[in-house]
């Protein structure tokens, strides 16, 4: 699938709440973080950062998209449920 984000006509104030003002980042679950990084890997995504224990179990990995949107690969355990 393709998915594009396109910035907002308008602003909202600043909070200290995400909520309030919009996304914050976006969550790709993909079954398996490596072999999901080597491909992006071979599209030229970079990964500042290493893999870390994701909230409620399994793994995530955190990069930016060109325009600096802050994107995650999400790697749950089988068992898991949203």
């Amino acid at each position: 699938f393709w998915l594009e984000i396109y910035q907002a006509d308008f602003s909202l104030r600043e909070t200290s709440d995400n909520k309030l003002r919009g996304w914050r980042h976006l969550a790709v679950r993909v079954p398996s973080l490596e072999a999901a990084k080597v491909e992006l890997e071979s599209r030229g995504v970079a990964f500042p950062e290493n893999v870390k224990p994701a909230g409620g179990g399994g793994r995530v990995l955190f990069f930016k998209d060109p325009e600096g949107n802050l994107l995650h690969l999400v790697e749950r355990p089988t068992d898991f449920h949203a």
